[in-house]
């Protein structure tokens, strides 16, 4: 059932005016937006004073966290929020000099050079994104702000039973992706869940740490080309890419020259000075994982889009892959080459290479399916679009055509599953400069994906809660 409540004229994250109704008890009917699925209670009713206790569990996990802090602290939360955390913070760092703002009084107190917490009453505001910005301005540039907030379920598994087990009430009820999206959206960078089993467990508080980031006036796209041996195709697709526009948004293009052998880096000289390109030469070739992640380094962009040199892939596909994003509907995006036919590669001078090429497609999406309990159809798309944001703290080690089952693999373990949108895609074969092979690549990949799906995930090791 979709409904259009005066109360929700708008989304708070995406402007979205339709919602769908979720669930209801008692007092509350919860509904959810439809493009980009905040869920929100439309009968919310403060009850602070109902409300102001942390589980013991939910104690626990605050407790291990103020302990990592021996500055001064900021503690922005409601009159009965101060009550129940204030001789938490006060016994727990005895040492620390403590400030408490209530929300009412945020817009006239200084918030100080401090450490800030956000308290889970912040979903309870009435316009908690305003909020968000009040608090981005007014911060220096290298100050941490951690959340204290009850995240539901991020999947559709869980969400029901998060929200009948959730005991008290809230305005915003946000998942993992979607406060993700709500940071993202104030200019807010380096986000980190510190404890991202609370996303696979139904409703439970979790601490997220963020910083001030960069204001654009429009999305920036960064587009990631890494270049070896292309000569035969890479004036043509550079040109694709600089001609291509996107409605309300700009892009910049980062080209990675590993040391071509056939003449491809003095066709990408003549772009030096080219505002819109960004040239890194490599003195060897490392491998196209190498190249990619060199790219990642300088990117300014708020979205990656990584495109290779050859003309498999249509540039026509960027503007539903970013469109994703700048809609607020994803945070991931994999421009799918699967549409039902099994047989994506068909090289019509190689058509046993190019069914053995087919299979084993099969065999390595199966497998990452299982590892890490999705169901995707073609996590090795070259397109793959993301918020940079997205892999603040993960650190990439792979050089070759494993990257890619990296990025995957580590950017679902954090909690993006990928949306996946059909795109055009024309197979070259090894003829005419494919260059992944089925033994020096295909074979060492279970072993990585069975350790990538295994190993503790990345930390980014910075600031306070390091």
């Amino acid at each position: 059932m979709v409904i259009n409540a005066p109360i929700l004229e708008k989304c708070l994250l995406c402007g979205c005016s339709h919602h769908a109704y979720v669930f209801s008890r008692e007092h509350y009917s919860v509904v959810h937006c439809t493009n980009c699925g905040l869920l929100v209670d439309i009968n919310f009713n403060p009850k602070y004073e109902n409300n102001s206790q942390y589980s013991i569990k939910s104690i626990s996990r605050v407790t291990e966290v103020i302990q990592q802090f021996n500055g001064d602290i900021t503690l922005i939360t409601t009159r009965d929020g101060k009550k129940s955390l204030q001789s938490l913070f006060e016994k727990t760092c005895d040492s620390i000099y403590l400030k408490i703002i209530d929300f009412e009084n945020l817009n006239t107190t200084s918030i100080g050079n401090g450490t800030i917490f956000v308290d889970d009453h912040f979903l309870d505001q009435n316009d908690p994104v305003s909020i968000l910005h009040m608090l981005r301005d007014r911060m220096i540039e290298s100050q941490d702000i951690i959340f204290l907030i009850e995240l539901v379920g991020g999947n559709h598994k869980w969400l029901r039973e998060s929200l009948i087990s959730r005991k008290f009430s809230a305005r915003y009820w946000p998942d993992w992706n979607i406060f993700h999206k709500l940071l993202i959206a104030t200019n807010y960078e380096k986000v980190w869940l510190n404890n991202p089993e609370c996303d696979k467990n139904g409703s439970q508080l979790a601490v997220i740490s963020a910083r001030i980031g960069i204001k654009h006036d429009r999305p920036l796209v960064s587009v990631i080309m890494p270049v070896f041996n292309e000569y035969s195709t890479f004036e043509q697709s550079i040109n694709r890419v600089l001609s291509k526009e996107i409605s309300g948004v700009d892009i910049e293009i980062i080209v990675v020259e590993s040391n071509s052998t056939d003449g491809t880096r003095n066709l990408l000289i003549k772009y030096w000075g080219n505002k819109k390109v960004n040239i890194i030469l490599q003195d060897i070739p490392r491998g196209k994982g190498h190249a990619v992640r060199e790219g990642l380094a300088i990117a300014k962009g708020d979205i990656i889009l990584i495109q290779d040199a050859d003309l498999e892939y249509d540039v026509n596909d960027y503007d539903a892959l970013v469109d994703e994003l700048t809609s607020w509907r994803s945070s991931f995006v994999l421009g799918s080459r699967h549409t039902g036919n099994l047989k994506m590669r068909k090289f019509t001078d190689m058509p046993i290479i190019a069914n053995l090429y087919n299979l084993g497609h099969i065999i390595f999406v199966s497998l990452i399916n299982y590892l890490i309990k999705t169901n995707l159809k073609d996590p090795f798309t070259m397109y793959k679009v993301f918020y940079k944001d997205c892999i603040y703290g993960l650190n990439f080690r792979y050089k070759r055509f494993d990257f890619d089952h990296e990025l995957v693999i580590k950017l679902c373990r954090k909690g993006f599953c990928p949306t996946e949108i059909p795109v055009n895609y024309i197979a070259r074969s090894f003829s005419e400069g494919k260059k992944v092979s089925f033994l020096k690549d295909g074979i060492s990949w279970i072993q990585k994906d069975i350790q990538l799906a295994y190993e503790p995930i990345d930390n980014p090791k910075l600031g306070t809660l390091s």
